[in-house]
Protein backbone atom coordinates (compact mmCIF):
# COMPACT_ATOMS: atom_id res chain seq x y z
CA UNK A 1 0.00 0.00 0.00
CA UNK A 2 1.55 3.55 -1.10
CA UNK A 3 0.96 6.53 1.57
CA UNK A 4 -1.52 9.38 0.64
CA UNK A 5 1.89 11.68 0.07
CA UNK A 6 3.48 9.25 -2.14
CA UNK A 7 0.34 8.84 -4.72
CA UNK A 8 -0.05 12.63 -4.24
CA UNK A 9 3.34 12.66 -5.67
CA UNK A 10 3.03 10.43 -8.23
CA UNK A 11 -0.19 11.77 -9.60
CA UNK A 12 1.73 15.31 -9.70
CA UNK A 13 4.54 13.66 -12.26
CA UNK A 14 1.72 11.84 -13.78
CA UNK A 15 -0.38 14.93 -14.62
CA UNK A 16 2.90 17.55 -15.83
CA UNK A 17 4.28 14.43 -18.02
CA UNK A 18 3.41 15.46 -21.14
CA UNK A 19 5.53 18.69 -20.43
CA UNK A 20 7.95 17.07 -18.51
CA UNK A 21 9.30 14.44 -21.19
CA UNK A 22 10.45 17.98 -22.81
CA UNK A 23 13.37 17.33 -20.21
CA UNK A 24 13.39 14.04 -19.75
CA UNK A 25 13.82 13.57 -23.46
CA UNK A 26 15.64 16.36 -24.86
CA UNK A 27 16.56 15.24 -28.44
CA UNK A 28 14.59 15.14 -31.36
CA UNK A 29 16.16 11.62 -31.38
CA UNK A 30 15.00 10.35 -27.71
CA UNK A 31 11.52 10.20 -29.26
CA UNK A 32 12.71 7.45 -31.99
CA UNK A 33 13.04 5.08 -28.66
CA UNK A 34 9.31 5.98 -27.12
CA UNK A 35 6.27 4.15 -28.18
CA UNK A 36 4.48 0.52 -27.93
CA UNK A 37 6.65 -1.90 -27.91
CA UNK A 38 9.57 0.13 -26.41
CA UNK A 39 9.40 -0.35 -23.15
CA UNK A 40 8.91 3.52 -22.34
CA UNK A 41 5.44 4.17 -22.25
CA UNK A 42 3.69 6.16 -25.26
CA UNK A 43 0.31 7.03 -22.85
CA UNK A 44 0.24 9.02 -19.40
CA UNK A 45 -0.28 6.15 -16.64
CA UNK A 46 0.95 4.59 -13.89
CA UNK A 47 1.40 0.14 -13.26
CA UNK A 48 2.91 -2.27 -11.01
CA UNK A 49 5.73 -4.07 -12.51
CA UNK A 50 4.96 -3.35 -16.14
CA UNK A 51 7.64 -2.30 -17.89
CA UNK A 52 5.51 -0.88 -20.72
CA UNK A 53 4.32 1.96 -18.24
CA UNK A 54 5.86 5.45 -18.00
CA UNK A 55 5.81 5.27 -14.75
CA UNK A 56 6.38 1.56 -13.29
CA UNK A 57 5.89 1.03 -9.21
CA UNK A 58 8.18 -1.97 -8.34
CA UNK A 59 7.38 -4.12 -5.45
CA UNK A 60 9.31 -5.57 -2.76
CA UNK A 61 9.94 -9.45 -3.51
CA UNK A 62 7.46 -11.29 -1.78
CA UNK A 63 5.49 -8.42 -0.21
CA UNK A 64 2.75 -6.17 -1.52
CA UNK A 65 4.93 -3.37 -0.82
CA UNK A 66 6.33 -1.04 -2.99
CA UNK A 67 9.96 -0.84 -3.22
CA UNK A 68 10.72 2.07 -5.52
CA UNK A 69 9.41 3.80 -9.11
CA UNK A 70 11.07 4.26 -12.27
CA UNK A 71 9.98 6.94 -14.65
CA UNK A 72 10.59 4.94 -18.05
CA UNK A 73 10.65 8.33 -20.20
CA UNK A 74 14.51 9.46 -20.25
CA UNK A 75 17.51 9.27 -21.85
CA UNK A 76 21.24 10.28 -21.59
CA UNK A 77 20.81 13.27 -23.14
CA UNK A 78 19.17 14.40 -20.76
CA UNK A 79 20.29 17.22 -18.32
CA UNK A 80 20.11 15.37 -15.18
CA UNK A 81 20.07 18.42 -12.27
CA UNK A 82 17.28 19.89 -14.86
CA UNK A 83 15.56 16.21 -14.86
CA UNK A 84 15.23 16.00 -11.34
CA UNK A 85 14.55 19.55 -10.39
CA UNK A 86 12.05 18.98 -12.96
CA UNK A 87 10.45 15.60 -11.51
CA UNK A 88 10.66 16.74 -8.18
CA UNK A 89 8.67 19.63 -8.51
CA UNK A 90 5.52 18.09 -10.19
CA UNK A 91 5.91 15.59 -7.84
CA UNK A 92 5.55 18.18 -4.99
CA UNK A 93 3.12 20.03 -7.01
CA UNK A 94 1.14 16.48 -6.70
CA UNK A 95 1.45 17.05 -2.82
CA UNK A 96 0.45 20.61 -2.44
CA UNK A 97 -2.74 20.13 -4.72
CA UNK A 98 -3.53 17.11 -2.99
CA UNK A 99 -4.02 14.98 -6.29
CA UNK A 100 -5.84 11.63 -5.94
CA UNK A 101 -3.32 8.69 -8.06
CA UNK A 102 -5.64 7.91 -10.98
CA UNK A 103 -6.31 3.97 -11.29
CA UNK A 104 -3.35 1.64 -12.23
CA UNK A 105 -3.44 0.62 -15.83
CA UNK A 106 -2.58 -3.03 -17.19
CA UNK A 107 -0.47 -4.48 -19.97
CA UNK A 108 -3.66 -4.86 -22.01
CA UNK A 109 -5.33 -1.82 -21.39
CA UNK A 110 -5.41 1.17 -23.68
CA UNK A 111 -5.92 3.50 -20.84
CA UNK A 112 -4.22 7.24 -20.63
CA UNK A 113 -4.06 9.95 -23.11
CA UNK A 114 -1.14 9.81 -25.26
CA UNK A 115 1.81 11.53 -24.82
CA UNK A 116 3.42 13.73 -27.11
CA UNK A 117 5.47 11.79 -30.00
CA UNK A 118 7.79 14.63 -31.01
CA UNK A 119 10.32 16.99 -29.22
CA UNK A 120 8.30 19.60 -30.51
CA UNK A 121 5.15 18.59 -29.16
CA UNK A 122 6.38 18.02 -25.91
CA UNK A 123 7.87 21.83 -25.81
CA UNK A 124 4.73 23.04 -26.76
CA UNK A 125 2.92 21.40 -23.75
CA UNK A 126 5.83 22.69 -21.78
CA UNK A 127 4.68 26.26 -22.72
CA UNK A 128 1.17 25.43 -21.92
CA UNK A 129 2.08 23.81 -18.47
Amino acid sequence: AMSHKGSSFLEGILDHLPALISLTLPSANSFRRVGPGCWTGHKVGWAVEDKESPLRVCMKAGSDEPSNVELKLSDSTANIYLELAAILSSGLDGIARQLTLRPKVGPSDAGGDALPDTLDKSLACLRED
